[in-house]
């Protein structure tokens, strides 16, 4: 309790944001655990920031859109003029009205072309999933890599040779066969899978160990209750996880939403996902 002065907000941020060292990290954990009430807030912030990711990211690979290039455009001609008093480097009696004219001026821009790209963003992505709730179901599935991915031992409940097995078992629990793919061009081994919980349902992992013991996580669990069922037909959304090295895939099928997640380039990690996914499709 003595040093609960040293954690700082800047440090509880700089732990959402997955910027501390091992020992900050460490440090951080061993305040929650007499501080509950600022691990939750960590928590929601950290659950806000998955949000905004599995909105926007998609949008880093799509083109802007012409309607809105010629909005931006049109914009930028209509900046209004700046005040005649603020033609000079502005006193002390003008500063404060030419900078609320400066601010209101931007404001309003940045405002008009975020409604613009919010609706743009926001058309017919996600495949009918809220993005709360799959960045939630995110998260479970990043911790479960994260923590089976130490494991060299008991790292699977059912191994690799008896893959058929464990595969008719998570596609009998999911509803949907949900077999493993062969990743072995990617230097990608399958270690073997297990049954999890996520969020009072099934959820499916297999577990491959690749170039450098760099382990990749295959996670499939059901979609939200109450949402459109539907397939994604775009390519896998990928997107970094929480300023790490960890990056994660996913896509939406039938009843099913699908995990990639591993340190791995997003572009590479992409690709694996790709077949990974054509691999779901099939009977």
């Amino acid at each position: 309790m003595a040093k609960d002065h040293h954690i700082t907000d800047d440090l509880l941020q700089a732990y959402v944001d997955g910027q501390l060292s091992p020992q900050q990290q460490e440090q951080v954990e061993a305040y929650f655990r007499t501080h509950s009430e600022k691990q939750q807030e960590s928590r929601d912030h950290r659950l806000l920031n998955q949000s905004l990711h599995a909105l926007f990211d998609p949008a880093l690979d799509r083109p802007v859109p012409a309607n809105v290039l010629a909005l931006l455009k049109e914009k930028d001609h209509s900046v209004p003029a700046r005040p005649a008093n603020a033609v000079n480097p502005p006193s002390s009696d003008t500063k404060p009205a030419t900078t609320r004219w400066l601010i209101q001026s931007i404001a309003a821009g940045v405002l008009l072309m975020a409604g613009s790209l919010l609706g743009w963003v926001m058309h017919g992505e996600l495949s009918g999933v809220s993005v709360p709730a799959r960045a939630a179901l995110e998260s479970l599935a990043v911790d479960a890599h994260r923590v089976y991915a130490r494991e060299k031992r008991h790292a699977v409940e059912v191994q690799a040779p008896e893959q058929n097995h464990l595969m008719s078992w998570l596609s009998a629990r999911l509803g949907e066969p949900v077999g493993p793919a062969d990743l072995t061009t990617y230097g990608y081994e399958l270690l073997g899978g297990r049954l999890l919980p996520a969020q009072g349902k099934p959820a499916g992992m297999y577990l491959y160990r690749g170039p450098h013991e760099v382990t990749l996580t295959y996670y499939i669990t059901s979609q939200p209750a109450g949402l459109k069922k539907s397939e994604n037909g775009l390519i896998p959304n990928c997107h970094e996880y929480m300023d790490s090295a960890t990056t994660v895939c996913s896509w939406t099928h039938a009843t099913l939403l699908y995990f990639v997640i591993a340190d791995e380039p997003a572009d590479r990690l992409r690709a694996i996902s790709q077949k990974i996914r054509e691999r779901s499709k099939q009977p």
